[in-house]
């Protein structure tokens, strides 16, 4: 038999010591698939899965190539069975990735657009919750009216939370948005076609927020689910929503201007509190019955109009104001006592009362804001025999000033 230079064998021994370094290789490299998929639920199979099957199986050819070299010319016994002993160690390689795949359990969705989106979602009875998001780019999000034949109608808590994405747009059947689910998303502009309820701190935080489009099937937001998203600027409000929960837009700082529907019955306490550019609030199409305390207060607010629904106004709702002046119609019966600081406050009924709170008695700091203001009122009216008891400014409600 013809003996082979021992360059040649050197060089095939390279090589077949080059392909099993990429059978170690590829070893390493599923065990880290494997970790990824159970851990952050995303793999790029598509492209990334593509080109590594392909760079395995050049080097099958590879290994097909030395196998082909003829005995006579030398003898490959132990080469031939590294050979087939990586062919065979590819195929359980391939095998695996695919076993891998398969395994997780994250459920993927691609809506096929100009980016790409990733939505992990779970799946009960004919409905689908969209539980997070693996799109940490600044990206538009697009959920989905659909997954798998069955409608999204949740987002689940925190499944957003800290996310860097741009936008958001909601599908028609979204029916909850569940708490802290957009929390803290900095990067975070608009969010489209909002038309559910909305949970607890479900966008507070999402400081460069600014706007912001209410669909038709909102009814409640909920307490702070938009506080401290600064960059707000407008609001409105369809007549859908009925409920806006307290601290609801507690210290949004460029909140200026309002629009409430016809629907809303409820603003909860603090619900626009600490927004220094609101000026002008029109509540007059609104059924709100009782504005809670502290609704507008630290606000540079100078005009506002009650609806004829309005029935009790609590203490500190327009405290820490602009209005100069503040007239209560008749069809309110009761005002807490430090409901306001205004300068002058005419009171139109006879009937309406001020409640005295027992703390507010006996607290030596706040008797002297009750004094700043001089009460215009009717003779012999409720207003008129409490400013009588408590020794407080009172003047014939013609004398009250226009401007």
């Amino acid at each position: 038999m013809m003996e082979v230079p021992m360059t040649e064998l050197e060089e095939l021994k390279n090589h077949i010591e080059a392909l099993e370094k990429r059978v170690e290789a590829s070893d390493k490299k599923i065990a880290l698939l494997e970790e990824t998929l159970s851990t952050l639920g995303k793999f790029k199979a598509s492209k990334e899965m593509g080109e590594y099957i392909e760079r395995q199986q050049n080097a099958i050819r590879m290994a097909d190539m030395l196998s082909s070299f003829s005995d006579e010319t030398i003898d490959m016994t132990v080469q031939k069975a590294s050979v087939a002993n990586i062919q065979k160690q590819q195929a359980s390689i391939n095998e695996q990735i695919v076993a891998a795949i398969k395994k997780s359990k994250t459920n993927v969705v691609h809506d096929g657009g100009s980016s790409i989106k990733y939505l992990k979602y779970e799946s009960k009875g004919n409905e689908i919750t969209i539980t997070g998001c693996t799109a940490f780019d600044s990206v538009d999000i697009v959920i989905p009216d659909m997954i798998d034949g069955k409608h999204v109608t949740k987002i689940k808590h925190d499944a957003f939370h800290n996310c860097k994405i741009k936008t958001v747009t909601f599908p028609q059947h979204m029916e909850l948005i569940e708490s802290c689910a957009f929390q803290n998303c900095s990067n975070l502009k608009s969010v489209y076609n909002l038309s559910c309820d909305i949970g607890e701190e479900a966008f507070s935080q999402c400081y460069n927020l600014n706007d912001i489009n209410f669909g038709n099937g909102v009814i409640y937001i909920g307490t702070n689910s938009f506080s401290k998203c600064n960059q707000i600027n407008n609001l409105s409000f369809n007549e859908g929503i009925i409920e806006i929960g307290p601290y609801a837009f507690n210290k949004c700082k460029l909140l200026e201007n309002i629009t409430f529907g016809d629907g809303v019955i409820n603003l909860g306490e603090y619900a626009f509190s600490d927004c220094p550019q609101i000026k002008k609030v029109d509540l007059a199409k609104t059924n709100i019955k009782i504005l809670n305390s502290s609704c507008f207060n630290n606000t540079s607010l100078q005009c506002i109009s009650f609806p004829k629904s309005l029935r009790v106004i609590k203490d500190n709702a327009l405290m820490n104001t602009q209005l100069k002046t503040l007239v209560i119609p008749d069809y309110i019966e009761s005002v807490d006592k430090l409901f306001t600081d205004s300068k002058n406050v005419a009171f139109l009924g006879m009937d309406t009362s001020i409640i005295e709170k027992h703390f507010v008695l006996m607290s030596t700091y706040v008797w002297p804001k009750l004094h700043k203001s001089v009460i215009y009122c009717l003779p012999g009216s409720k207003a008129q025999k409490y400013c009588q008891k408590w020794n407080i400014t009172c003047r014939p409600l013609s004398e009250f000033p226009t401007e």
